[in-house]
This record gives structure tokens, C-alpha cells and sequence, in this order.
């Protein structure tokens, strides 16, 4: 588990060739499907989403993108509900987990409630993703 791919920093050796940050993301993001074939072990990396992509649901939501776009198997969002709701008292909000790239499977969108006061996701269904999205 990575928490948040574009911070992570440079090896020495490697600072030479990096010389912006989407050659830095795209650097991580080989290292990471490398380390995922070795190990043959799923290996999640959360990354910042670009401003640009605050509304949207595609892969260019993902800031500093290209590496992740050709890399990725899941690429997926979580964003606020389009029914976006709280709970009493704010108890729980909806959200939504875009599957926007699969690539051994299908792609949709996972409802979820999540429960901050007990870290708790729980599924409240699945509808298809929306096309454009």
C-alpha cells in the first residue's frame, strides 16, 4: 500500500533522469507494477487527483497521469454520492467507488455509506457506469 504516490522521493541513481513530476509518478508507477509481477501480490497506490479532475471520472483525473493510465489494472475514484446525503447528524454520507479501468473485469460504480465515527464502509449496491464517465 502506497498512501500517496506523488510524494514518494527519488532514489539518488534515479534523480538524474527524473526531471519533472510526471516522470517521477511514471518512475513509481513502473516500480510498483515490477514489485506487484515479483511478489505476485496486488499492490494499491493512492494518488492526488488533479483540479482539473475534481468532477470528473476518467483517467485523466489523476494528477501527474500517463504512467497510471497505461499501468494501472484498477484505476478506480471515490467521489461523493450524486445523491450525496448525510445520515442523521451526519452519522454516515454516501459514496461512490468508480471502477473507471479494469482490466480483467468489468467496470461500475460500488455504493458505499461510510461511517466516520466507526471507519466503517458498508455496500449499499452497484449500477453501471455511466458512459462518458
Amino acid at each position: 500500500m502506497v498512501d500517496y504516490l506523488q510524494i514518494i522521493p527519488v532514489a539518488e541513481k534515479e534523480a538524474g533522469r527524473v526531471t519533472s513530476p510526471k516522470d517521477r509518478v511514471d518512475l513509481h508507477v513502473s516500480a510498483l507494477r515490477r514489485m506487484a509481477r515479483n511478489l505476485d501480490s496486488p499492490v494499491l497506490a493512492v494518488s492526488a487527483a488533479n483540479r482539473a479532475g475534481y468532477q470528473s471520472k476518467q483517467l485523466d483525473v489523476f494528477k501527474e497521469s500517463g504512467g497510471i493510465e497505461y499501468s494501472a489494472d484498477i484505476a478506480m475514484v471515490l467521489t461523493p454520492s450524486r445523491e450525496a446525503s448525510s445520515g442523521a447528524k451526519g452519522e454516515f454520507h454516501t459514496l461512490d467507488l468508480n471502477i473507471i479501468k479494469n482490466r480483467n473485469g468489468e467496470r461500475g460504480v460500488v455504493k458505499y455509506k461510510s461511517y466516520p465515527k466507526r471507519a466503517e464502509f458498508v455496500e449499499t449496491g452497484k449500477e453501471e457506469l455511466a458512459e462518458g464517465a
